[in-house]
C-alpha cells in the first residue's frame, strides 16, 4: 500500500519500485500531469493507469510516493509543488520590479500630506457659521478669524521661501474680518502654495532656501508650512467642537 499524499492507490513494489498498482478511488496522476501539461506539454493525455510500470519510488524501502509519468518531468509531487509555488513566486516578483515607480516620491510624498491639511482647513473656514468668527474660548487667545488670518498669512510667508521669492505681508489677520473675505483670503494663500510643488522635482526640493535667517530645502520649508497650518488646525477643531460642530477630519466618509 502506497501511504501518505499517494494514499489513493494500491501499488505492489520489488525493491523500492513499483511493478504493480491498482487505482483506488480518486487518481491523482491525472490532475497533476494537468498541471505539469503546463510546463510540459508532451505529458500525454488521458495516462490511462497513471503512473508507469516499473516507476522509481522514493520514501520507506519497498513503500513511498510515486512519480508520475509526464515525459520533461522527473520530480515527486513534492517537486511539483514547490516548482509551482516558486513560479508563481518570481512572476510576482518580476512584476513588482516592472511596476513604473512613482516620479519624484519625495515630493509625491510632501505634496499629499500637504492636500490632506490644507483641505481640512478650508473646509473648516466655510464650515464655521459667520457669528462664530469672532468666536475666542478665553480672551487671551485669537478668535477662530483671526486664526483663519493667521494661517493665510503664514503660508504666503513659508511658501514664499520655498519659491525664493519676496513678498511683503499680506497682513489678512490685522485686515480681514468678515467670513467671506477671510475664506477668500485663505483659498487665495491655498493656491499660492500649490504653485510651490508645481514642476518641483525632488532634485529641486533639496535645493537650499532661505527660511528664518537659516539654510533648509525648499521640501523641508513646504513640510514646515503644512506642519504650522495642521497644528492651527487643531485650534480651529476646538472652536468648533465648543460650538457643537464636527470638524471636517472627523465627518464620516461617504461610502
Amino acid at each position: 500500500m502506497v501511504r501518505g499524499p499517494a494514499r489513493q492507490l494500491h501499488a505492489a513494489t520489488v525493491g523500492g519500485r513499483i511493478v504493480s498498482f491498482k487505482p483506488r478511488g480518486t487518481r491523482l496522476c491525472p490532475k497533476l500531469c494537468d498541471g505539469l501539461r503546463k510546463i510540459s506539454p508532451e505529458c500525454p493525455r488521458g495516462l490511462g493507469s497513471g503512473f508507469a510500470e516499473d516507476t522509481p519510488v522514493s520514501g520507506v524501502p519497498g513503500v513511498g510516493f510515486a512519480k508520475p509519468h509526464c515525459p520533461g518531468f522527473s520530480g515527486s509531487w513534492y517537486t511539483f509543488f514547490m516548482l509551482r509555488l516558486w513560479i508563481a513566486l518570481l512572476v510576482t516578483m518580476l512584476a513588482l520590479a516592472g511596476a513604473t515607480p512613482a516620479a519624484d516620491p519625495l515630493v509625491t510624498e510632501g505634496r499629499g500630506a500637504w492636500d490632506g491639511v490644507k483641505n481640512n482647513v478650508v473646509r473648516a473656514a466655510e464650515k464655521m457659521p459667520e457669528e462664530n468668527y469672532a468666536f475666542k474660548p478665553v480672551p487671551e487667545v485669537r478668535s477662530f478669524g483671526q486664526l483663519i488670518g493667521h494661517i493665510a498669512d503664514a503660508q504666503y510667508m513659508i511658501c514664499s521661501a520655498a519659491k525664493s521669492e519676496k513678498r511683503d505681508p499680506a497682513g489678512v489677520e490685522k485686515t480681514k474680518t468678515t467670513k467671506a473675505d477671510l475664506v477668500a483670503a485663505l483659498k487665495e494663500s491655498v493656491s499660492y502654495c500649490d504653485s510651490a510643488f508645481t514642476g518641483l522635482t525632488d532634485a529641486k526640493a533639496m535645493e537650499t532656501v532661505k527660511m528664518f535667517g537659516r539654510e533648509r530645502s525648499r521640501l523641508a520649508a513646504l513640510y514646515a508650512n503644512t506642519s504650522h497650518s495642521n497644528e492651527h488646525y487643531g485650534n480651529l477643531v476646538t472652536y468648533m467642537r465648543i460650538k457643537g460642530l464636527v470638524p471636517p477630519s472627523s465627518e464620516p466618509r461617504q461610502k
